[in-house]
């Protein structure tokens, strides 16, 4: 294993170089200027591996220098970035980010008659540190020191980044810890298969007039097709069902559960005036995800990117864009992910892929390749801030360019040739400028038996359709960093967007099963 830290010229990084030299072994250390800065290209090596794995890539120390570029990237991803001008200043926190981690957190209380500083947990403050190491992701790098100012409005604001902070003693002891492990997990990729598993979303709605039917009216809470937690407004009702598959290490027995809980689910719900939709929105102020579950494998932003570039994007130009760009308002950003109480974490930025079986296969078999091989896939197709832009707008045409690039990396994979049947639906979309149906009833697509017709008689249905949206509707906030708002999906104070949903149908012509 190769690993790379590219670090200013400072009393920190000749610390990092005494530690490293006690762990590993140093291939170089040599110094590149970085607009007016000097900074140390640390390379060293240990364990057996052949990948690479660099903290703090050289183009993106680059353009986290450039002030205009930081402005730029917070703004479209929703923070405030600068000076503080005429707010109260409460609280500043600055907090230091390696990988996925807090190493610490500083608080200063600003008073009249004194600035009390003291380290805080990062359980404390979650939301600045969260705040936090999703602006460090959001620049391209791993790794530095986030200046955040809570205002007397309870807002946050950027204050500041610096990529190679001096630390104090105490301060640097923590970070070598956080190296430590990076060390280790990095000596350890491969020694464990990636585990897979699914929660994919969909929803409910009456055929006869297009209203939504909420998911608990036929489907329990748990087990494996079941609700999300999401409720309606004023209401004990849930509106999303999602499907809960066994997870297993193929991704095609994955599949192949899956399939199985559709099964089930249809048990359930086998009736023709009743339509399935998968997708991203299928009503006004509902989103849902095809979230994706990884396991045996640790969170890290490399891993992250590897899944925006070679998953999330690829996706994104199939996605029908006019729900999806909605959908990204609070949920399906860059980098959504959640950590999971059985020690993996579920990737959430696509939309529910469930719209067809083939298209099933293709996002979990790609899902299985990039988890294990990230470390190979080390373009940032999110770099700049044109890209960042285009896909917050649905820009598809702007990032298509990136996809012969991105999908020759895939091909170069030795996976990939397991894989290659189930991944060229992708291809063939892409290619065709072809996008995913969310209209249609997704048990066609999946080949399910429609038995009957649910009775109107007796049917609540026709009963308690029309009654889910508000009347009183407002904009949603445009900010999908309000880490107090990620459950909440598309809601804001229980009132909703209207959005309708247009897209062209694409059927392959191979059978799947």
């Amino acid at each position: 294993m190769l690993l790379g830290i590219t670090h200013k010229s400072n009393p920190t990084a000749s610390s990092l170089i005494s530690f490293l030299e006690t762990r590993v072994n140093i291939l170089g250390n040599s110094e590149t200027r970085i607009n007016q800065f000097i900074y140390l290209n640390i390379l060293v090596e240990f364990g057996t591996s052949n990948s690479k794995y660099f903290i703090n890539t050289p183009i993106a120390l680059e353009k986290s220098l450039n002030p205009d570029h930081i402005q730029q990237i917070l703004n479209i991803n929703g923070y405030q970035y600068g000076d503080i001008g005429n707010d109260i200043i409460v609280k500043t926190f600055k907090i230091l980010v390696f990988e996925r981690s807090v190493v610490f957190i500083k608080q200063k209380v600003h008073g009249k008659s004194s600035n009390r500083s003291k380290y805080m947990e990062e359980d404390r403050c979650k939301k600045v540190a969260d705040a936090a190491k999703r602006v460090i992701y959001l620049l391209g790098l791993d790794y530095g020191m986030v200046e955040i100012a809570l205002t007397g409005s309870k807002k946050i604001k950027i204050i500041s980044i610096e990529d190679s902070p001096l630390l104090k003693d105490f301060e640097i002891m923590s970070l070598f810890a956080e190296l430590n492990k990076v060390i280790q997990t990095a000596s350890a990729i491969g020694e464990k298969e990636v585990k897979m598993g699914a929660d994919p979303e969909f929803m409910l709605s009456n055929a006869r007039n297009g209203e939504m039917i909420p998911a608990s009216q036929f489907f329990p809470r748990e087990g494996v097709v079941g609700c999300d937690s999401i409720r309606m407004p004023n209401r004990q009702q849930r509106p999303i069902a999602e499907l809960r598959p066994k997870p297993d290490y193929s991704p095609l027995q994955l599949l192949s559960n899956l399939d199985q809980a559709m099964r089930e689910a249809n048990k359930l719900v086998p009736y023709r005036n009743v339509k399935w939709l998968a997708g991203s929105r299928p009503f006004n102020g509902y989103s849902i995800g095809g979230h994706i579950h990884f396991s045996n494998i640790d969170l890290n932003n490399h891993i992250l990117r590897a899944l925006d570039s070679y998953v999330g994007l690829p996706l994104f130009l199939i996605e029908n864009q006019t729900t999806a760009v909605k959908r990204r308002n609070k949920y399906g950003f860059l980098a959504d992910y959640r950590v999971k109480d059985y020690g993996g974490f579920e990737y959430r930025t696509p939309g529910s892929w469930l719209v067809s079986p083939q298209i099933a296969a293709a996002t979990l078999c790609l899902g299985k390749i990039v988890a294990s091989n990230y470390l190979k896939l080390s373009r940032n197709c999110f770099i700049s801030t044109g890209a960042q832009k285009a896909f917050y707008e649905g820009d598809q045409v702007y990032l298509r360019n990136q996809f012969n690039d991105i999908w020759a990396d895939v091909q170069s994979l030795e996976m990939y040739n397991e894989y290659k049947d189930q991944l060229q639906i992708i291809v063939d979309m892409v290619k065709n400028n072809i996008k995913w149906e969310e209209k249609e009833d997704i048990r066609k697509a999946w080949s399910m038996s429609i038995l009957q017709r649910k009775k109107s008689s007796t049917s609540k249905i026709d009963n308690n359709v029309g009654q889910t949206s508000p009347s009183n509707s407002r904009p949603l906030s445009a900010n999908r960093n309000d880490v107090s708002s990620y459950s909440n999906r598309d809601m804001s104070n229980n009132r909703y967007n209207h959005m309708r949903s247009h897209s062209n149908v694409f059927i392959s012509s191979q059978s799947f099963f």
